[in-house]
């Protein structure tokens, strides 16, 4: 059998659980059996939401190949190393810190790395306005982005889009003078 890593797993005989986890912790002690040191999944959780959160950070990070690496590796965005090593300490962080299969994994700071203290869990209403691309305004020294700011001023998002796209400032559609538009980033949430 190969295996996904290059080495050849020989089978000669039915191997017990106990030389199993001789050869996962003891990697090439045997002759005929190599495997790669973190082979063995202790977690039982390989087929869960989290897991697959987890494991796409690591994609969009460091693999160069990934359709988002651009976006986040391209852009030196790393994982912390506790993370990026032990899936173990990146779940059990996330249940300290509020995850549900509800929210999703968000960088406070789009520019920042993904590590504790740069991470939260959120809900897709709150990750959408947390993006590089959304134009902030500040509005009684606190920052919002478009939408959130005809929420907080009682003014209808899709009218107050088509007048900001004809062209108007952001005090004339909202009607107030201390609108102070800002680079784009992110919202207060």
């Amino acid at each position: 059998m190969r295996l996904q890593s290059g080495f050849t797993l020989l089978l000669p005989r039915v191997i017990t659980v106990l030389e199993i986890f001789y050869v996962l912790t003891q990697v090439n002690v045997r002759g005929d059996i190599l495997f790669p040191k973190d082979a063995a999944v202790t977690h039982n959780l390989s087929n869960t939401r989290i897991y697959n959160t987890w494991c796409c950070m690591k994609q969009r990070c460091l693999n160069a190949n990934h359709k988002s690496y651009k976006n986040y590796g391209g852009r030196d965005i790393s994982i912390c190393k506790e993370w990026v090593e032990s899936f173990e300490r990146f779940y059990k962080w996330s249940l300290q810190h509020g995850y549900s299969d509800s929210l999703q994994l968000e960088r406070k700071d789009n520019d920042g790395n993904y590590e504790p203290e740069n991470c939260e869990w959120v809900n897709a209403k709150r990750q959408a306005r947390n993006r590089r691309s959304n134009v902030t305004y500040q509005y009684n020294g606190i920052k919002y982005c478009f939408k959130e700011l005809c929420e907080v001023l009682d003014i209808g998002y899709s009218g107050a889009w088509k007048r900001l796209n004809k062209g108007l400032q952001a005090d004339e559609i909202f009607k107030t003078g201390n609108i102070i538009r800002i680079d784009a980033g992110q919202c207060q949430g």
